[in-house]
């Protein structure tokens, strides 16, 4: 929520260079991820605001060390198993932007692409789970509705497939 919000304000704060009312180290203690969740699955909230987290306190992953030891390594040992829960509901979002999320902490997910290749469409989208606010659809065409129902994902099946191909915050 809030919080991981406050992150990217901070995220963005440090990299201009302006001195923000926050810092990371202040705001990453109150997220959900400090405390190292010992959950089998997420709802879907728990999880953007997991991926998130990451991503602003690893700058996507240029700083990986931006995440403490302990949240790197229980993102790690987890993202597989909370992806695959995503997976089996179609959330394929999710599924890209946990392992996205596990490579810009410095971890490996082998097991994306195989995943993300599977629901592929052949135009090369990744169908999305759906818009939480329908009226951005209200009188689209179909060409139009069935861009802004996937485009989401379809960018975070990309990112996530160039993360696990180059690694992407491992040394």
């Amino acid at each position: 929520g809030a919080v991981v919000l406050a992150l990217a304000l901070a995220l963005a704060w440090r990299v201009i260079g302006l001195a923000g009312p926050w810092s990371e180290e202040r705001l990453f203690p109150l997220t959900a991820l400090a405390k190292c969740p010992q959950v089998d699955e997420m709802d879907d909230g728990q999880a953007y605001s997991l991926t998130h987290a990451v991503f602003f306190m690893t700058d996507f992953g240029s700083r990986p060390q931006g995440l403490p030891p302990a949240c790197r390594q229980h993102l790690s040992h987890n993202a597989q198993g909370w992806a695959q829960a995503f997976r089996g509901r179609s959330n394929h979002d999710l599924f890209a932007e946990l392992a996205l999320a596990c490579c810009c902490a410095g971890g490996e997910a082998p097991w994306a692409e195989s995943g993300l290749w599977a629901v592929q469409a052949e135009d090369g989208m990744v169908p999305g789970p759906g818009l939480r606010s329908p009226q951005l659809v209200a009188g689209a065409t179909v060409e139009r509705r069935r861009f802004l129902e996937n485009y989401h994902t379809t960018l975070a099946a990309i990112m996530a497939s160039f993360a696990v191909t180059v690694g992407l915050g491992r040394s």
